[in-house]
């Protein structure tokens, strides 16, 4: 048997989000599959879900009869391009988020949105913070209160941190 025939090129038709599976239409003889499973990185302990959007283009794996099978994957084709961002991991949604780690550098740049923390406890060891263009650090140690005391008193009233 021969890999062409496994291998198939299509499109999302429909997509199950609680179930991580989709149809797919196949342009090449004009079929939509059954329900096909979405493969993901991880579904045990560690869980991942990452899941193509409908119109987008998979690649799947099928049965010989073209009966059942699982989507592999999304690629890129002329029409939707990858990030042009080189020597970087990548993860966007477009209009909400982008997260860009540049291997070489060694920096992680998130563009969100909004985001939210939660956790019991968080730790930040940095010798130098920006906010807004402003060191937060020398900013803290060095701003002083309406009642003449520096950064250390904390009853006193809060500052805004300046806008650059």
């Amino acid at each position: 048997m021969r890999l062409k025939k496994l291998l198939k090129f299509g499109t999302i038709e429909e997509l199950d989000e609680k179930t991580c599976r989709a149809t797919v239409h196949f342009s090449d003889d004009d079929t939509t599959s059954d329900w096909l499973v979405i493969l993901q990185k991880g579904s045990h302990k560690t869980r991942e879900k990452d899941l193509p959007n409908e119109g987008e283009k998979v690649a799947c794996l099928m049965d010989e009869n073209l009966e059942d099978g699982c989507i592999v994957g999304s690629y890129y084709s002329d029409d939707e391009t990858p990030p042009s961002e080189a020597n970087s991991i990548v993860k966007e949604v477009v209009d909400a988020f982008k997260t860009v780690i540049d291997k070489l550098a060694g920096a992680l740049v998130w563009t969100f949105k909004k985001i939210t923390f939660t956790a019991d406890e968080m730790s930040l060891n940095a010798a130098k913070i920006n906010i807004n263009g402003v060191d937060l650090i020398t900013w803290a140690n060095t701003h002083v209160h309406g009642n003449g005391n520096n950064g250390s008193n904390t009853t006193a009233t809060t500052q805004e941190i300046p806008k650059k």
